[in-house]
């Protein structure tokens, strides 16, 4: 039997990207197990956009935002695909769950996939893609993209008060993956978008807390 996947995804006031987001897990060129996704609190049209997909998405809304690491755990326990992948409202290109499952499938024992990005220029342009880096069969390289991962990884809620609630729960995973508790497959191929142009771009403060982030636990990244 063919391997599946389950794609958790959570968005807050995404009314301009919604619909070019699930479009592209819909175009996979193998079928996504299922697609659930989770409203956080959206005031704006997100919502009635993601309900005109009827039951080609399974969507939950909540009231107020809880932030995208109660919502992918959420997620997780509700996925009944071999395989999770949790995001916020990225494009996708048609290749993902191709490269996701081709890697689990050479490898019983990896636990978590990487895989290249490109991103968004301020013009709203596809420019350059962002790198994930091998370190002996572990990824060292932050802001590039967790493909998935195959048991439901348990993300932490607000680990890093300092950073955003929809950022922080990224560099627990990362520093998991650095101190080697999971094992990780840098994949060198581009699987997605990232982005919402100039508004998205990491500020110089932000890189400044995680790198003190990543200094606190000894590890050697750089990030840019």
């Amino acid at each position: 039997m063919d391997k599946t996947i389950s794609y958790v995804i959570t968005m807050f006031n995404e009314e301009k990207r919604a619909k070019e987001c699930i479009d592209s897990l819909l175009a996979q060129k193998t079928p996504s197990l299922e697609i659930l996704v989770y409203d956080d609190g959206s005031t704006d049209k997100t919502n009635e956009i993601l309900k005109s997909y009827g039951k080609k998405i399974k969507l939950f809304t909540n009231k107020d935002r809880l932030g995208a690491a109660v919502n992918w755990n959420r997620g997780n326990k509700k996925a009944k695909g071999d395989y999770v992948s949790c995001s916020g409202c990225d494009f996708n290109y048609p290749n993902r769950n191709c490269v996701t499952i081709s890697q689990f499938a050479k490898d019983k024992e990896l636990e978590i996939i990487h895989t290249d990005i490109n991103w968004k220029t301020p013009k709203n342009e596809a420019s350059g893609v962002r790198k994930a880096v091998d370190f002996d069969g572990y990824s060292k390289c932050t802001f590039n993209a967790v493909s998935a991962t195959a048991k439901p990884y348990v993300w932490l809620e607000n680990p890093y008060p300092e950073l955003s609630i929809e950022t922080d729960c990224y560099e627990d995973v990362y520093i998991n993956i650095a101190r080697k508790k999971y094992k990780c497959k840098s994949v060198h191929k581009i699987t997605v978008l990232w982005g919402k142009g100039s508004s998205n771009r990491i500020k110089r403060e932000a890189l400044e807390i995680r790198q003190n982030i990543y200094n606190k636990y000894g590890i050697s990244v750089r990030l840019y």
